[in-house]
């Protein structure tokens, strides 16, 4: 029979802590037993007999990319895992093994699974799933089972809704690294589209299903957002119309005043803001002087790993590239992965002196004891004795700290010298002066010259933040900007103009659009005309592009993004033009427990203002629909501190469908530039 992962999820869903969720879903996933044992829980995989139930794990590439940045080795050990294989690879049979299987419910990987039925390999078979598994993939795998006369060693079929991979304790990707072309190229065709919307959802619907609450959803109108927003709203309604999805979300209210009380109830719901990549480009062409967001962007971390490669004249063993982990188990990591640069430098210097300290202090307990003589000698080599054993327990310790020391020596020291090579700092620089109002052209323009530091791909994304930061004039139109001075910089430099001249053209046709329609913001189109939609979204990207821009010229310096969720948060409308405050008003409202007579009325009015004890929504999870960036990741902490603060206990989280550097953007924006140039000349 097949299984889903709520009846085990929602005992806790009032925490939003969706990578410790996860964590516990797969560690349970592991528990052969876990049907005649609900209470089995964290007993380290232990059967009646207190041995550990030893297994194999057998995952596809998808999914094995979900467990990487939760359970190390060890951890796989601890919980009986003795060897884990990839479902692609060819396999040997172990008929005295339990297998256990963790995939997506792809085509191809049913086929590989009824294989593996047919051959007999393993002892018995724990199926498990991303996510939903179709009828037909059950059928298929049931007609295998029966036809090698194996059906009583499939023990069970699950569907874990775990489609997602939690890279920190509040940031998530949904591993679709093509969304943002997909729903952007001019030549998508529009099964397409319909596919990767329905995708997105999918990866969103697991989501929401490890959280254990059913969100509010709330989305800028048009566009990519609000198409996934509609289409969850209507999976999460049918989930929770059906048996599986009975009493799902539906827990006890604690620490909220009165609990009974309908703004009370509502409010215990996290929202969730779905955005697209166009809802604010800057954030992830801007260069970052911040550390996560540095080593993700110049270092490429993935999965919360990074490659540092050797130096040109390294020998030996420093000849090797070095690979780290990047996580809160990392101390230094935790308390400075939000710190600008500098700091983070001058913080190594100052853990490297106090191992120093340590370890002159260890070999003063050994000199000491080593000379303890005299009258009072026994006393003495007592005392020293004691000193010295103290000491030597420190040293596994310090040697741990040693080896955090040296990863985050050796990933500065990679980052320093990106940074001195390609003048990132100044690129950091230069793009936060234009972002505030007060760009620097002269100083700009030298840069992207041919004798300016920087890789092809840094003057691009500076070319294009002057570009998106100086399109507006006091009139909020386009201004003029000096097109020939910056493309003649770039073509100097031998940069490939496809992603600066996308851009260009997409601020150009938004401009005619708002023209053509006279300032009528309303459109007949119909929603279920998906090669209509698309038609309208090559124009309608750059039209949030457009009021983004106005707020990052405004002075207040938060990205448009963190605007938003602080007002959807806080749920109090405002008459101002600012992105952030009017997000309440212009953002499309879907509730999937809403009754008929609710959705078809307008949404509510802001129930912090009919309850003002609830203080607003209390958590948010901000979604981007198109490649995310680890700058979004830190101003949407630095607003969770400022609401903590202010006395106000905010949980935010953020996902995407995948993080993406600023090169790889830029890669992404010249590729549909360079394909789309001749559609969106037909157009």
């Amino acid at each position: 029979r097949i299984l889903t992962s709520s009846h085990y999820i929602k005992m806790d869903a009032m925490q939003l802590d969706l990578r410790d969720r996860q964590k516990r879903a797969i560690v349970r996933m592991f528990d052969l037993f876990v049907e005649e044992q609900e209470s089995s829980f964290g007993n380290n995989q232990q059967n009646e007999a207190g041995d550990i139930q030893y297994k194999i794990l057998i995952l596809d590439k998808f999914a094995f990319d979900v467990i990487a940045p939760l359970l190390r080795v060890n951890e796989l050990r601890q919980h009986g895992i003795t060897l884990t294989l990839l479902l692609e690879s060819e396999r040997e049979q172990i008929p005295d093994v339990p297998a256990v299987y963790f995939v997506q419910p792809t085509a191809k990987n049913i086929q590989k699974i009824s294989q593996d039925l047919g051959k007999k390999l393993y002892e018995s078979y724990h199926l498990h799933f991303t996510r939903e598994l179709p009828r037909s993939g059950l059928e298929e795998l049931a007609t295998a089972s029966v036809k090698a006369g194996i059906s009583s060693r499939v023990k069970r079929v699950f569907d874990q809704n775990l489609d997602f991979v939690s890279l920190e304790r509040d940031v998530f990707s949904i591993m679709r690294p093509d969304a943002f072309k997909k729903l952007n190229d001019p030549k998508s065709r529009g099964d397409d589209i319909e596919k990767c919307i329905a995708d997105v959802t999918n990866g969103l619907f697991a989501t929401v299903m490890t959280m254990g609450q059913v969100p509010i959803i709330r989305c800028p109108k048009g566009g990519a957002a609000e198409m996934v927003g509609r289409e969850l709203e209507s999976k999460l309604r049918d989930y929770l119309g059906s048996k599986n999805g009975s009493g799902f979300g539906q827990m006890p209210l604690i620490g909220l005043g009165n609990a009974n009380s309908a703004a009370s109830q509502q409010m215990a719901r996290p929202i969730l803001a779905i955005f697209d990549r166009n809802y604010d480009f800057t954030a992830s062409l801007q260069h970052a002087w911040h550390y996560e967001p540095l080593v993700h962007d110049v270092l490429h971390m993935k999965l919360n790993r990074v490659d540092v490669k050797p130096d040109k004249n390294a020998v030996g063993a420093d000849a090797k590239t070095k690979s780290y982990a990047l996580d809160d188990s990392d101390d230094f990591w935790r308390k400075y992965k939000d710190a600008q640069f500098p700091k983070v430098a001058e913080s190594v210097e100052v853990e490297l002196a106090e191992y120093k300290r340590a370890i002159a202090e260890v070999n003063a307990a050994s000199a000491s004891a080593t000379n303890s003589a005299g009258d009072d000698a026994d006393d003495q080599t007592g005392a020293s004795t004691a000193k010295l054993t103290k000491a030597v327990e420190s040293l596994p310790k310090l040697q741990e700290h040693k080896k955090l020391i040296d990863k985050h020596t050796n990933i500065a020291t990679a980052l320093l010298k990106e940074i001195k090579h390609r003048g990132l700092d100044e690129y950091f620089s230069i793009e936060e002066d234009f972002c505030n109002g007060k760009g620097d052209w002269k100083a700009a323009l030298s840069l992207l010259g041919a004798t300016g530091r920087g890789s092809a791909s840094d003057k691009i994304r500076l070319a294009l933040i002057m570009l998106l930061t100086s399109q507006l004039n006091s009139s909020g139109n386009m201004g003029k900007i000096d097109d020939e001075a910056i493309e003649g910089a770039l073509r100097a430099s031998g940069c490939e103009c496809g992603a600066y001249n996308y851009v260009k053209k997409m601020l150009s046709l938004n401009q005619q659009l708002q023209q053509n329609k006279g300032g009528n913001t309303n459109s007949n189109r119909s929603q279920a005309d998906i090669l209509d939609w698309a038609d309208r979204l090559y124009g309608q990207s750059v039209d949030l592009i457009t009021k983004t821009a106005k707020h990052l010229l405004s002075g207040e310096r938060q990205l448009p993004l963190a605007a938003a969720v602080e007002a959807l948060l806080a749920n109090q409308p405002s008459s101002s033009d600012a992105v952030g405050d009017n997000a309440v008003e212009t953002f499309a409202y879907f509730d999937a427990k809403a009754s008929a007579s609710q959705r078809a009325s307008a949404p509510p009015a802001s129930q912090s203002q009919q309850d003002e004890g609830t203080g607003g929504y209390s958590s948010a999870v901000a979604f981007v629909l198109g490649g995310g960036c680890y700058a979004e990741v830190l101003a949407l902490r630095e607003l969770a501190q400022r609401e903590r603060t202010n006395g106000r206990a905010k949980s935010v989280c953020y996902g995407a469908t995948d993080m993406c550097g600023g090169d790889d953007f830029v890669t992404e924006l010249g590729q549909i530039g360079g394909s789309g140039a001749s559609a969106a000349g037909a157009k």
